[in-house]
């Protein structure tokens, strides 16, 4: 998700608008059959869209590429839509994007919605105690360096110390 959020900032050049939605979908029989790799049935639909640049249709063909990238070297390795297609589609799930040239794009997962029961589901004592930390340190390794002051940031607020590189060879 912040992954998509930060190529959605990126896209747009000094402003413009950012929208985050959650819905539920059915995927039936037709839709499955002209989209490869899909089940029919029930999801949980999480689309993040921007009002930025759009993509080439040459460009939308390639985003799910490992290390493609239409951004400079320093500002990204290409591995972040890749990354996202793997989780989604380990999950099970299925990815679909739109984007219009000066118009914007918008980005859908569809995760399987899971029916769970319940009494089945597993919540500690105190949630929030669970995730303290007491001064130990984590090392935080993240290329772009929004998402990495973020994670600081956020373990900081944890409790934890941190040491950061900005790839496994630092």
């Amino acid at each position: 998700l912040l992954n998509l959020v930060i190529n959605a900032r990126d896209a747009m050049s000094q402003a413009g608008r950012l929208v985050l939605e959650t819905t539920n979908a059915v995927l039936d029989e037709d839709y499955a059959a002209t989209h490869q790799d899909v089940r029919p049935g029930a999801y949980v639909v999480l689309a993040v869209s921007d009002s930025g640049a759009g993509m080439a249709p040459d460009v939308l063909e390639r985003v799910f590429e490992p290390f493609f990238t239409t951004k400079e070297t320093s500002k990204g390795s290409g591995l972040g839509l890749s990354m996202v297609y793997g989780l989604i589609k380990q999950s099970g799930g299925h990815v679909t994007i739109y984007s219009e040239l000066g118009r914007g794009t918008t980005v859908r997962l569809y995760l399987p919605r899971v029916h769970v029961e319940t009494s089945a589901i597993f919540e500690p004592a105190d949630a929030d105690a669970s995730f303290e930390g007491h001064g130990e340190t984590i090392l935080v390794v993240e290329d772009d360096v929004d998402v990495q002051l973020f994670a600081i940031r956020a373990l900081h607020s944890l409790g934890y110390e941190t040491c950061q590189a900005d790839n496994a060879k630092t």
